[in-house]
Protein backbone atom coordinates (compact mmCIF):
# COMPACT_ATOMS: atom_id res chain seq x y z
CA UNK A 1 0.00 0.00 0.00
CA UNK A 2 1.11 3.55 -0.67
CA UNK A 3 2.67 5.09 2.48
CA UNK A 4 1.40 8.53 1.41
CA UNK A 5 -2.19 7.40 1.94
CA UNK A 6 -3.20 9.14 5.14
CA UNK A 7 -6.99 9.54 4.99
CA UNK A 8 -8.80 6.30 4.45
CA UNK A 9 -12.43 5.30 4.51
CA UNK A 10 -13.80 1.94 5.57
CA UNK A 11 -16.71 1.12 3.28
CA UNK A 12 -19.16 -1.75 3.64
CA UNK A 13 -20.98 -3.27 0.69
CA UNK A 14 -24.33 -1.53 0.15
CA UNK A 15 -26.07 -4.89 0.62
CA UNK A 16 -24.55 -5.33 4.08
CA UNK A 17 -26.86 -4.50 6.96
CA UNK A 18 -24.10 -3.89 9.48
CA UNK A 19 -23.42 -0.30 10.43
CA UNK A 20 -21.62 2.01 10.06
CA UNK A 21 -21.54 2.33 6.30
CA UNK A 22 -18.45 4.55 6.34
CA UNK A 23 -15.82 5.21 9.01
CA UNK A 24 -12.93 7.58 8.46
CA UNK A 25 -9.41 6.55 9.45
CA UNK A 26 -6.70 9.17 9.60
CA UNK A 27 -3.74 6.82 9.18
CA UNK A 28 -3.15 3.60 7.25
CA UNK A 29 -1.85 1.94 10.41
CA UNK A 30 -5.35 2.03 11.94
CA UNK A 31 -6.96 0.18 9.01
CA UNK A 32 -8.31 -3.32 9.52
CA UNK A 33 -5.63 -5.50 7.88
CA UNK A 34 -5.55 -9.02 6.57
CA UNK A 35 -9.30 -9.57 6.60
CA UNK A 36 -10.27 -12.26 4.05
CA UNK A 37 -12.30 -10.61 1.32
CA UNK A 38 -10.93 -7.18 2.22
CA UNK A 39 -9.41 -4.82 -0.34
CA UNK A 40 -7.76 -1.40 -0.17
CA UNK A 41 -8.52 0.82 -3.16
CA UNK A 42 -6.21 3.74 -3.90
CA UNK A 43 -7.98 6.10 -6.28
CA UNK A 44 -5.73 8.64 -8.02
CA UNK A 45 -7.16 11.84 -9.51
CA UNK A 46 -4.96 13.11 -12.33
CA UNK A 47 -3.08 16.37 -12.70
CA UNK A 48 -5.29 18.16 -15.21
CA UNK A 49 -7.09 21.48 -14.99
CA UNK A 50 -10.61 20.76 -13.72
CA UNK A 51 -9.73 17.15 -12.78
CA UNK A 52 -11.59 17.25 -9.42
CA UNK A 53 -15.13 16.04 -8.88
CA UNK A 54 -17.75 16.37 -6.18
CA UNK A 55 -20.00 13.75 -7.79
CA UNK A 56 -20.89 10.51 -6.01
CA UNK A 57 -18.14 8.02 -6.95
CA UNK A 58 -18.65 4.25 -6.99
CA UNK A 59 -16.50 1.20 -7.72
CA UNK A 60 -17.14 -2.48 -8.38
CA UNK A 61 -14.49 -5.20 -8.10
CA UNK A 62 -14.69 -7.88 -10.79
CA UNK A 63 -12.95 -11.20 -10.29
CA UNK A 64 -12.68 -14.57 -11.98
CA UNK A 65 -15.52 -15.96 -9.82
CA UNK A 66 -17.89 -12.96 -9.61
CA UNK A 67 -18.08 -9.35 -8.58
CA UNK A 68 -18.58 -7.25 -5.45
CA UNK A 69 -20.12 -3.82 -5.19
CA UNK A 70 -20.90 -1.25 -6.18
CA UNK A 71 -19.20 0.47 -3.27
CA UNK A 72 -19.87 4.17 -2.76
CA UNK A 73 -16.51 5.95 -2.35
CA UNK A 74 -17.30 9.20 -0.61
CA UNK A 75 -14.24 11.40 -0.41
CA UNK A 76 -12.56 14.49 -1.76
CA UNK A 77 -11.42 13.67 -5.27
CA UNK A 78 -9.25 16.72 -5.86
CA UNK A 79 -6.68 17.33 -8.58
CA UNK A 80 -3.39 15.42 -8.07
CA UNK A 81 -4.59 13.56 -4.97
CA UNK A 82 -5.04 9.97 -3.92
CA UNK A 83 -7.85 8.69 -1.72
CA UNK A 84 -7.82 5.29 0.00
CA UNK A 85 -10.82 3.11 0.76
CA UNK A 86 -11.05 -0.21 2.56
CA UNK A 87 -13.88 -2.39 1.24
CA UNK A 88 -15.12 -5.84 2.19
CA UNK A 89 -16.29 -7.93 -0.75
CA UNK A 90 -18.54 -10.13 1.39
CA UNK A 91 -18.27 -12.85 -1.29
CA UNK A 92 -15.39 -14.71 -2.92
CA UNK A 93 -14.76 -12.95 -6.23
CA UNK A 94 -11.73 -15.11 -7.10
CA UNK A 95 -8.70 -13.49 -8.70
CA UNK A 96 -9.23 -9.75 -9.25
CA UNK A 97 -9.42 -9.02 -12.99
CA UNK A 98 -11.07 -5.60 -13.47
CA UNK A 99 -12.39 -2.55 -11.64
CA UNK A 100 -15.49 -0.69 -12.76
CA UNK A 101 -15.33 2.93 -11.59
CA UNK A 102 -17.64 5.82 -12.22
CA UNK A 103 -19.77 8.59 -10.81
CA UNK A 104 -23.39 9.69 -10.97
CA UNK A 105 -22.70 12.78 -13.13
CA UNK A 106 -25.27 14.71 -11.09
CA UNK A 107 -23.89 18.23 -11.15
CA UNK A 108 -22.63 20.59 -13.80
CA UNK A 109 -18.86 20.36 -13.68
CA UNK A 110 -18.82 16.82 -12.28
CA UNK A 111 -16.29 15.67 -14.90
CA UNK A 112 -13.41 13.79 -13.26
CA UNK A 113 -9.97 12.91 -14.63
CA UNK A 114 -8.98 9.51 -13.20
CA UNK A 115 -5.29 8.65 -13.40
CA UNK A 116 -5.44 5.10 -12.02
CA UNK A 117 -6.81 2.79 -9.36
CA UNK A 118 -4.50 0.54 -7.34
CA UNK A 119 -6.07 -2.37 -5.45
CA UNK A 120 -4.49 -4.41 -2.66
CA UNK A 121 -6.08 -7.78 -1.91
CA UNK A 122 -5.81 -8.47 1.83
CA UNK A 123 -6.31 -12.22 1.32
CA UNK A 124 -3.33 -12.68 -1.03
CA UNK A 125 -1.33 -9.49 -0.43
CA UNK A 126 -1.22 -8.82 -4.18
CA UNK A 127 -1.25 -5.28 -5.57
CA UNK A 128 -2.87 -4.64 -8.95
CA UNK A 129 -2.66 -1.39 -10.89
CA UNK A 130 -5.54 -0.40 -13.17
CA UNK A 131 -4.53 2.58 -15.36
CA UNK A 132 -7.23 4.92 -16.61
CA UNK A 133 -5.83 8.31 -17.69
CA UNK A 134 -9.23 9.39 -18.98
CA UNK A 135 -12.11 11.72 -18.22
CA UNK A 136 -15.25 10.34 -16.63
CA UNK A 137 -18.15 12.57 -17.59
CA UNK A 138 -17.87 16.00 -19.16
CA UNK A 139 -14.43 17.56 -18.92
CA UNK A 140 -14.36 20.85 -17.01
CA UNK A 141 -11.39 22.15 -18.97
CA UNK A 142 -12.71 21.93 -22.51
CA UNK A 143 -10.84 18.68 -23.14
CA UNK A 144 -12.31 15.43 -24.35
CA UNK A 145 -15.20 14.07 -22.35
CA UNK A 146 -15.87 10.42 -21.64
CA UNK A 147 -18.47 8.06 -20.26
CA UNK A 148 -19.49 8.36 -16.61
CA UNK A 149 -18.48 4.73 -15.94
CA UNK A 150 -15.40 2.82 -17.19
CA UNK A 151 -14.19 -0.73 -16.75
CA UNK A 152 -10.44 -0.73 -16.07
CA UNK A 153 -8.13 -3.64 -16.89
CA UNK A 154 -4.96 -4.69 -15.07
CA UNK A 155 -1.76 -2.98 -16.23
CA UNK A 156 -0.05 -6.35 -16.84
Amino acid sequence: ADPACRTTYFVRNASSSTAPSRVRYEHMESLPRGEPGGFTLQVYTGDRRGASTHANVHATLIGSAGEAGPFTLAGEFLRSTMQCFYVEAGVNIGELKRVRIGHDDTDVGSGWYVDKVVVECHTTGHLREFPCERWLGESDSGGASGPSVLELHDKA
